[in-house]
């Protein structure tokens, strides 16, 4: 069915072709300059998104948004204009565009917002006809030649087919395959138990990983990398495939720190984190995954943070990476891999745990969402699915729960659990970016994907609270969402020279948190908003950023916040920063994104304080456990990888001893 009337989409359509608008230039051979929006055909791709990705409650907002522009007597209060959006000029349509993007009025700020990051990412990454964007070939962009001599061998995995109502028994049953789920599957089929792995994401392996940005995000990202705040106020990003996160990351391995070890014991309760066993579990994760140093050589991105690091006589330092053989067989080719590594040279949990749980006799239901835990006198007995070809029930001893933090308490709250930490405490590390333009090709989705990173921000209050300064990899449906929209020709005249852009990104360690709920269709519902300490240190970091851009070269720097002109070397620097503090953080300000969640279902000493006990195993429920980011109790403050899997660690060995 339509999801929207043919006035709706009508106004639809205005507005994406107002935010990517045909301009009419004498030099464009590749009709760049003249392609709109719905030229490509991204309205009909946006109402498809909304329409399948989007909770109700959103489809109705766009819903009424569009009803509202498209009558007189609304549209007067919403754009000046005592008529319909889709009668105004295209010079009307991107002044009220414009002014919601800086409004003081939140709602008008999350409206752009909606239309603007979406419209802009179809627009960038969505294949014509040919199966490319005909973009691409303006931006200088283009994905790796396939390489015949790859090895591009076939996962060891095989996965089950079951029949609708079948009943499966085992040892223990484990729903997610990322960070925790794989570790734990890994290690206890390797030691005999019988283990289900269940994974709501696709079963894909190296040869179906083609480099594509499009494709990339709708067959491995949560939601299809169509996921916000309720609020829109941060952008997620999160992995949705066998392998979870760590397919799709960007291999950063940074341990645990020994002052968040010492917290977490300290002030939560978490026993035994400081001692000898936890590195152990540290170093036999990294052991396995391959970490090291020695591939993190400095592509563009990472070339242009080190000089400004070292121009400013900053701490900066090589990234541990789980990657093996990517110098060896030519670094300059990766930069893709945060849409599956082709090669296998990203050692995820899909080629190393949860291959070792394959060796073990492990059975794998992709595609499949665990709908609830089934609980029978205080103790869980197995999980209800739904599979591809029809509901099943795994019934089992021991039921791990790896879901990811912004899932496993969705799950937990769908299965009726009532702790009131159950969802709460959500960290996001949230996230913001500044662009430099260096005048001549970089290519910030060349090289390894984040191989620098600079630390003179981790503490900025004296408790280890801060920024990590990193560089990211970047493509252009997720620059065209990032960068700021000034208007349709600004917009394009950006995107044009992104060849010459490199970015770093500020981290932040926040010390303020959100919550997890379930809406009335079960999905979860995220709700964070910074607090003012996280707010000033993710603007400090932006000030970093800038000052590192403009020591390593940059002739023009950019930041994340609508209405903010780009710095270029003839504006004082102090006006500059001026005018980013002035506009600050506020919700849909300024574009921030978090590729990292923690919290939501933490562990801890008591069940007033925590979710599940030190070593992963609910409070209330005899025979569950919990084995991903979601037990932090706190942000980590680096990329939660190697802390998740040394802590599914943990929790694997509590659930052996538990089945004795």
């Amino acid at each position: 069915m339509h999801f929207l009337t043919d006035p709706q989409y009508a106004t639809l359509t205005a507005l994406c072709d107002t935010l990517a608008p045909a301009i009419v230039r004498a030099d464009d051979p590749h009709g760049f300059w003249g392609r709109s929006a719905s030229d490509l055909g991204v309205p009909r791709l946006f109402t498809r998104a909304v329409r399948d990705l989007q909770s109700p409650e959103q489809g109705r907002e766009l819903k009424l948004l569009l009803d509202a522009l498209g009558h007189g007597a609304t549209a007067l209060a919403l754009t000046g204009h005592a008529r319909p959006f889709v009668q105004l000029a295209p010079l009307e349509r991107e002044r009220v565009l414009q002014r919601w993007s800086t409004s003081p009025v939140p709602q008008f700020r999350r409206a752009f917002q909606a239309i603007k990051r979406l419209t802009l990412a179809l627009y960038y990454s969505a294949p014509d006809a040919s199966g490319v964007n005909p973009a691409h070939i303006v931006l200088g962009y283009a994905r790796p030649e396939p390489d015949p001599a790859a090895a591009r061998r076939p996962s060891a995995i095989q996965t089950l087919l079951p029949r609708d109502g079948q009943v499966l028994t085992c040892d223990v049953v484990v729903v997610g395959s990322g960070a925790g789920g794989g570790v734990v599957a890994g290690t206890l089929a390797a030691a005999g138990r019988d283990v289900i792995v269940i994974e709501k994401g696709g079963a894909r392996s190296a040869p179906d990983f083609d480099d594509d940005e499009y494709t990339g995000y709708q067959r491995y990202y949560e939601n299809q990398a169509v996921l916000t705040t309720e609020d829109l106020g941060v952008t997620i990003l999160a992995g949705s495939a066998l392998g979870g996160g760590t397919t799709i990351n960007w291999a950063v391995s940074f341990r645990t720190p020994d002052h968040v070890r010492a917290e977490w014991e300290r002030e939560h309760g978490v026993s035994d984190l400081t001692g000898a066993e936890f590195t152990q579990d540290l170093d036999s994760v990294c052991a396995r995954i391959g970490v090291n140093e020695a591939e993190a050589i400095a592509g563009p991105s990472a070339q242009r943070l080190e000089q400004g690091a070292s121009a400013l006589k900053l701490p900066w330092g090589p990234t541990p990476l789980n990657v093996e053989g990517c110098v060896a067989e030519g670094a300059e080719r990766c930069g893709f891999c945060t849409f599956g590594c082709p090669r296998d040279h990203k050692r995820s949990t899909l080629v190393t745990y949860l291959e070792d749980a394959a060796g073990g006799g492990a059975r794998f239901l992709v595609g499949a969402e665990v709908e609830r835990v089934l609980l029978d006198g205080g103790r869980a007995i197995g999980v209800q699915v739904r599979t591809p070809t029809g509901d099943v029930t795994v019934k089992a001893r021991a039921v791990v729960v790896a879901a990811g933090s912004l899932n496993t308490p969705a799950l937990l709250l769908r299965s009726g659990l009532g702790n009131p930490n159950l969802g709460r405490h959500l960290r996001l590390h949230p996230t913001a970016a500044m662009y430099g333009d260096y005048g001549k090709p970089v290519g910030l989705w060349h090289g390894p994907m984040l191989s620098r990173y600079v630390s003179a921000y981790t503490d900025l209050d004296g408790r280890g609270y801060g920024v990590v300064i990193e560089h990211p990899p970047a493509h252009p449906g997720l620059l065209a969402l990032a960068l700021p929209w000034r208007s349709g020709e600004q917009h394009k005249r950006m995107m044009a020279r992104t060849l010459h852009y490199a970015a770093f990104i500020a981290i932040t360690r926040d010390t303020g948190s959100g919550r997890v709920t379930i809406g009335a269709d079960g999905r979860p519902r995220i709700a964070y908003q910074l607090n003012d300490v996280d707010g000033r240190h993710l603007l400090r970091g932006l000030e970093a950023m800038f000052d590192l851009h403009a020591a390593a070269g940059a002739d023009e720097v950019g930041g994340p916040q609508s209405g903010l002109t780009p710095w270029r070397r003839r504006i004082d620097r102090a006006g500059y920063i001026g005018q980013m503090r002035q506009i600050g953080l506020g919700v849909n300000r300024a574009m921030v994104l978090s590729a990292q969640q923690m919290g939501t279902a933490r562990l801890g000493g008591s069940a007033g304080t925590s979710v599940v006990d030190p070593y992963g195993a609910s409070w209330e429920a005899a025979g569950l456990y919990v084995a991903d980011a979601s037990l932090f109790p706190t942000a980590s403050g680096v990329n939660p990888m190697i802390t998740a899997m040394a802590l599914a660690r943990r929790v694997a060995r509590r659930v052996a001893s538990d089945l004795g």
